[in-house]
Order: structure tokens, then C-alpha cells, then sequence
């Protein structure tokens, strides 16, 4: 498991590589499902666990656009699931939006779909449209904005590699911070202040 900070805001990332031996321990168990979505639910509650706690675990809830929330819990929360890993973070005092995603060349025939025509012109390899996408999809997440579209969302260009960047929507700018995960994963968190 990886853990990252940032003033108070909190992510941990789990392997499911990472989380079988753990969840290998638990009465029944017989390996993680073929099932995508069930394997990232038996990973996403393990984590929470370790991280908040059985009773955040528990807690767990989606409101009608699907955005996760701990019942009775002060804290902002976010959560994204890659081919590779589950990423849970939190923050008690900003709304945050993470995204935790893998490289894959579907990417580049997508890109004019999610980027602006100004941003095709910065974010042109694999890992740049995958820093972009990993942005813009963190930044939807703290926005929570039903009909925001990716196109709405502009990223800064100014920088192609480095741990921060810089998105707009509107006239707010949230700051997003990214991490290298193994495989060539990209963690990008989005503040909103």
C-alpha cells in the first residue's frame, strides 16, 4: 500500500496484487473475482479499513450521481479503480477528486473527444493524453457538477511532466497534484478549495 499527504488531504492506493494475501486472511475467502466491479468493492472496503476504520467502511454510500460518501462523516472523499489498483482519498476540509488511471492507446483516438483543440496541440504522446485524462477526470470528481463536460475543463499546458499542474473550470482553478504509480499508472488529485 501507498500513502501520500498534502496539508490535510490523504490517498491510499492498494494494488490487488497487494490486497489478495490480506484479504486471503478473512473466513471464506477464495480469491479475488473474476468480476471486476466485485473485486474492486472487496479492495475498496479493504482499504478504507486499514486507512478509516470499520465504522468509515461501513459507511459507505453513493448518492444519486454515483459520487461516494461516508454517512455521519465529515470528511470528503474520493475513489477510483484502475486495471492494476484501488485509490481511496480523503480530506476533512476541501473537496477532492481522484483518478487513478493505467496508459492504454485507446487514449489518442479519444483525445479530440476530451480535449481542447488548444490542449491536442500540447498533450500529443501516450503519456502526456494519459496526464490529461487522469487530470480532467480527478478534476470532474471535485467539481461534482452533474453536467460538466471534459471539454469545460481546461488544463493549463504549461507543463508536461512534474508532480503539479493546474486546471480551470469557469472561473475556478483547482490545483492538481499527480504521482507515478507502478506500471506506468498516474495518480491525479484535484483540490477544491
Amino acid at each position: 500500500m501507498k500513502e501520500f499527504s498534502h496539508d490535510d488531504i490523504k490517498v491510499a492506493v492498494m494494488t490487488f496484487a497487494e490486497a489478495e494475501p490480506l484479504l486471503a486472511r478473512e473466513p471464506g475467502f477464495k480469491g479475488l473475482p473474476d468480476d471486476s466491479r466485485l473485486r474492486e468493492q472487496l479492495v475498496t472496503t479493504l482499504l478504507l479499513r486499514r486507512c478509516l476504520g470499520d465504522r468509515a467502511a461501513d459507511s459507505l454510500r453513493h448518492d444519486a450521481d454515483g459520487a461516494p460518501f461516508l454517512a455521519d462523516s465529515g470528511l470528503n472523499i474520493s475513489i477510483s479503480h484502475s486495471r492494476h489498483e484501488v485509490a481511496v482519498g480523503w480530506s476533512p476540509t476541501v473537496r477532492i477528486g481522484i483518478d487513478a488511471e493505467s496508459p492504454r492507446p485507446a487514449l489518442q483516438r479519444v483525445a479530440p473527444r476530451f480535449l481542447t483543440p488548444r490542449e491536442r496541440r500540447h498533450y500529443t504522446t501516450l503519456p502526456h493524453l494519459l496526464r490529461a485524462w487522469t487530470i480532467k477526470e480527478a478534476v470532474y470528481k471535485a467539481m461534482h457538477i452533474k453536467d460538466l463536460t471534459s471539454q469545460q475543463i481546461e488544463l493549463s499546458c504549461a507543463t508536461q511532466s512534474g508532480g503539479k499542474d493546474y486546471a480551470t473550470v469557469g472561473d475556478e482553478t483547482l490545483t492538481v497534484l499527480l504521482h507515478e504509480l507502478e506500471g506506468g499508472s498516474l495518480l491525479a488529485v484535484a483540490i477544491r478549495k
